[in-house]
């Protein structure tokens, strides 16, 4: 599924990216293959961010929750924990 193939690339990105690309950092060719690398990564994150937001918007709308009051709820617990 792809959806677990993005979560691989991010465990992998968070995880282990740099130590296995720590050879590129040294030449042009390499950190030109590294920002290719990144930017695929980044459309594939985009990709999946904008299906989860759509399907998590969905359910809030079903239960008649806004966005507006969820950033209501972030703000008003963010506060309590400060």
């Amino acid at each position: 599924m792809e959806l677990k193939q993005a979560l691989d690339k991010r465990n992998w990105l968070a995880h282990d990216y740099f130590f296995d690309s720590i050879g590129q950092f040294h030449t042009k060719l390499g950190r030109m293959k590294m920002i290719k690398e990144l930017t695929e990564l980044i459309k594939l994150f985009n990709k999946w961010d904008q299906f989860i937001e759509g399907v998590y918007l969905h359910i809030w709308q079903q239960h008649g929750l806004t966005e507006e009051a969820v950033s209501r709820e972030i703000e008003k617990l963010k506060a309590e924990s400060a």
